[in-house]
């Protein structure tokens, strides 16, 4: 193993034993550090005890934090410095388009190829360098602000893609890969709203882009889902429209969906439910009399049968009026909730199909 390789385990080793010896380490955690000493001296055959290594790999009196921190310093004094450069070449694209010579448009497009290049090869930050000098030289060009966005994406750096992305739609409102570049940046920063937003403009702009709408329904999926209050008018005739169970019917099974009727009301205008009822009624004189009170004492008996057209034994009244008649609606809701009566119902609706089909003969 290489001396180089060697000094900086060395320096690793010596960061472990200060923070062993520190009070940043619980004492229940110092076993596990010591086992990670000692596993790095013997994979890299280094000792930190050894007098003749010290000589040679320690960093003492540096350390290896102090070396991270001057690292951390010169990154950030390099990143200032690298959103100076992008305020600046925003700025000059921002004032009204200039004149500019073949010859720099020429130069300005060879920088773009070579950033691409550097893109395909993940140099990120060389990328956005050539970017930067193409649009010093042809700031009216969207392309180029649109591909530093994308270099700036793929170096995590998205808030500067979005600045670069909103450029792009200045410079150029037409080019719809500004809207996409931008729709990336934002939903990569968890600005879902933004992002679909974003990739509905550039949507308009190039209707048959398929990723573009992808990436918008993604960014959608992301959303919270939003419940519109309905409309006061539309509340009022769905209320009126639909028939209130009584009290006693609360935890009555969904109705809607036996027989293909819709709800309580459908299921009353059921040719086999109303087959059904007229059976209840002729076997059940006492349901019958209650029917023709609340429909106002209509006639009843034998006559009634006559007068009825729907009569039976008994004298039940029209099944038909009886099904169109308000109370006996709420009735028949009451009905529903009595296990023996779904039963029956539940067993009518399963033989409902013609000759040769599901329930025929």
């Amino acid at each position: 193993m290489d001396e180089k390789t060697k000094r900086l385990a060395f320096a690793v080793l010596e960061f472990l034993q200060a923070t062993h010896a520190s009070d940043k380490v619980a004492d229940d955690e110092k076993e596990s550090l010591d086992v990670a000493m000692q596993c790095l001296q013997d994979v890299f055959k280094v000792d930190l005890d050894d007098a003749e290594q010290q000589a040679l790999f320690s960093m003492k009196p540096a350390s290896l934090m102090s070396v991270f921190d001057v690292y951390l310093k010169t990154k950030a004094a390099s990143d200032a410095k690298a959103r100076a450069v992008p305020a600046a070449a925003v700025a000059a694209a921002s004032a009204a388009p200039r004149n500019v010579s073949d010859e720099d448009k020429k130069r300005a497009e060879d920088l773009k190829a070579q950033g691409n290049k550097l893109v395909a090869e993940r140099k990120f930050p060389e990328a956005v360098a050539k970017y930067t000098d193409a649009i010093a030289l042809n700031p009216n060009n969207a392309v180029y602000f649109s591909n530093r966005a994308a270099a700036y994406s793929q170096a995590g750096q998205h808030d500067k893609a979005i600045d670069d992305a909103k450029q792009a739609a200045v410079v150029d409102p037409t080019f719809s890969k500004a809207y996409s570049r931008l729709g990336h940046a934002y939903y990569a920063t968890g600005r879902f709203q933004e992002a679909h937003d974003a990739y509905a403009k550039g949507l308009e702009l190039d209707p048959s882009n398929k990723t573009m709408r992808q990436a918008m329904l993604q960014a959608k999926a992301k959303l919270p889902a939003v419940t519109e209050p309905a409309d006061n008018d539309e509340d009022e005739d769905s209320l009126d429209a639909t028939p209130r169970a009584a009290p006693g019917a609360r935890g009555m099974p969904d109705l809607g969906a036996l027989g293909g009727a819709g709800g309580l009301a459908g299921l009353l205008n059921n040719p086999n439910l109303m087959q059904m009822a007229q059976q209840m009624m002729a076997s059940n004189p006492g349901l019958a009399r209650m029917a023709q009170q609340m429909m106002g004492g209509g006639a009843g008996g034998a006559g009634g049968a006559a007068s009825g057209g729907a009569g039976g034994a008994g004298g039940a009244p029209n099944i038909a009026e009886l099904m169109n008649n308000p109370a006996m609606m709420e009735m028949a809701a009451q009905a529903m909730s009595n296990p023996d009566v779904m039963n029956n119902l539940a067993g009518l609706m399963g033989n409902r199909g013609g000759a040769g089909g599901p329930g025929g003969n």
